[in-house]
């Protein structure tokens, strides 16, 4: 007869309690604490099968955390609606609720028995915890009771660690935007702020992404500046366009708008496959209202933490958003004491280099999103030696407001040679019409106007197209082929 390996012996009701409290000394490591706790219910059990389940109150759903059964699956843990279930029910009324046969079946020996242990602290539901067992004597009941105490102490344990995490989670996210403020307002490049506030955001908010959308004052419109975390086109088209429906209502209210449960609001429902949860919160300028900053899909950071955005993250918010508000306040007035200084003063235009700094700022934002934008150069061709009337500098001065007259609030004009005019169509779609019939009419406008006021040589414009990303990959690609034609 083989040799039988001798049964291990059984811990002690003092040695079990010993073991839980060690391990409610490492419930800041969920990962290993929680399959640590099972395997230690079980073994006091003798070798029963525990399955420990979280509880998400967003979702109201148990996800498995911990079991010493075989499980094979793949993709997140497994979950399940509470209500309705054994887990559920022990857990809302915080009792055990025991399944057990009165006896073995007819000629058998052996019976099974199921468990489930409220995992709650105080009025907090944190989950269930359930032992299954089958054999052919009934656990004892004083270890069943044991089991149910360590359970206890167990989960006021756990609810006293995540509630001390969520505190230094609070403190240090408060300390980073402290810290990133200081740098973010230091940041004198309107350009360069929108891209760092979305992605530092993103990171201390602890969120799948983020877009930041300002308000063009002049052209009376709003479009996104800065996008971090959109991933493939077509879940960057659903994000987008969720972002601008709630952008649209936030800067008509002036507002912050919170949506914990995007498929239970009738507003953004039909964006519910892409985005769980947002917050939209206003950016304020002297003039009011001049942006929004949407924050969308919440990581969690541990399995207790909410799955969807609440009030305490939106005051978090707030914080960052005054850093981000300043920093567009600083950027905005070094960017138009630098318009000035770099203006045409013929024209009033800004010059050459200041419109090769807006090709290359909208040709990357096109570049980004997906855009069109058109290039369009105005040459004014120079009069004869003998012609009467007008200077070279008179007709390009009457030029220019002629132009400008001509074209969107949101499009640029500059003077970028002696008698030449660059112009800039951003978010250009296919079919649009073309500025150059419009520019020409409010020329020969402007010529009839000066041949009724005493006579005026006719002026020749000469006008080159070419358009992002059609005709060339990069904005000196670009403005090289329009100034130079093969």
């Amino acid at each position: 007869m083989p040799n039988v390996p001798p049964r291990p012996a059984r811990k002690t009701i003092g040695e079990f309690d010993r073991e839980i409290e060690e391990l409610i000394g490492t419930v800041g490591d969920l990962g290993r604490c929680l399959p640590a706790f099972a395997n230690a219910l079980s073994a006091f059990l003798d070798g029963a099968d525990v399955t420990l389940h979280l509880y998400e109150e967003d979702e109201e759903e148990l996800v498995l955390r911990g079991s010493t059964r075989r499980i094979v699956y793949s993709g997140e843990s497994p979950r399940f609606p509470a209500d309705g279930t054994v887990p559920g029910l022990a857990m809302t009324e915080r009792r055990t609720v025991s399944l057990t046969e009165d006896a073995s079946a007819p000629g058998g020996t052996i019976r099974a028995e199921e468990h489930v242990f409220p995992l709650v602290a105080g009025n907090r539901p944190l989950g269930a915890v359930t032992a299954t067992r089958v054999g052919t004597e009934r656990l004892s009941p004083v270890r069943l009771d044991r089991v149910r105490r360590g359970i206890l102490r167990f989960a006021e344990g756990l609810a006293r660690a995540h509630g001390e995490e969520i505190r230094s989670r609070r403190m240090n996210r408060l300390s980073a935007i402290n810290e990133f403020g200081v740098i973010l307002v230091s940041t004198l490049g309107l350009e360069e702020v929108p891209a760092l506030a979305t992605a530092m955001t993103s990171f201390i908010m602890g969120t799948e992404g983020c877009v930041l959308r300002l308000r063009d004052e002049k052209a009376g419109a709003s479009s996104v500046r800065d996008a971090h975390g959109l991933r493939d086109a077509a879940s960057s088209r659903e994000i987008l366009r969720l972002e601008a429906r709630a952008a649209e209502l936030v800067l008509r209210t002036g507002s912050a708008l919170l949506v914990r449960d995007v498929a239970r609001d009738e507003r953004f429902s039909d964006c519910a496959g892409r985005v769980r949860t947002f917050i939209c919160s206003p950016l304020t300028g002297a003039a009011g209202t001049i942006g929004t900053l949407t924050l969308f899909n919440k990581d969690p950071e541990n399995a207790l933490a909410p799955a969807r955005f609440g009030p305490d993250d939106q005051e978090v918010l707030l914080h960052l958003v005054r850093y981000i508000e300043k920093a567009i306040a600083n950027a905005t007035l070094l960017a138009r004491t630098r318009e000035l200084s770099e203006r045409d003063e013929l024209t009033g235009l800004p010059d050459r280099a200041s419109f090769r700094s807006r090709l290359l700022s909208e040709i990357s934002r096109a570049r980004r999103f997906h855009l069109r934008i058109g290039l369009v150069i105005c040459e004014v061709q120079p009069p004869g030696e003998d012609a009467p009337g007008r200077t070279l500098e008179e007709m390009v001065r009457d030029a220019a407001q002629a132009i400008r007259a001509a074209l969107r609030d949101y499009d640029t004009v500059a003077r970028i040679s002696d008698r030449s005019f660059g112009i800039i169509l951003p978010q250009m779609q296919n079919g649009t019409a073309s500025p150059i019939a419009r520019i020409q009419a409010a020329i020969e406008k402007q010529i009839e106007l000066h041949r009724k006021s005493g006579g005026a040589p006719d002026v020749r414009v000469r006008f080159s197209h070419a358009s992002f990303p059609d005709d060339g990959t990069s904005g000196e690609q670009i403005l090289s082929r329009l100034e130079h034609p093969a």
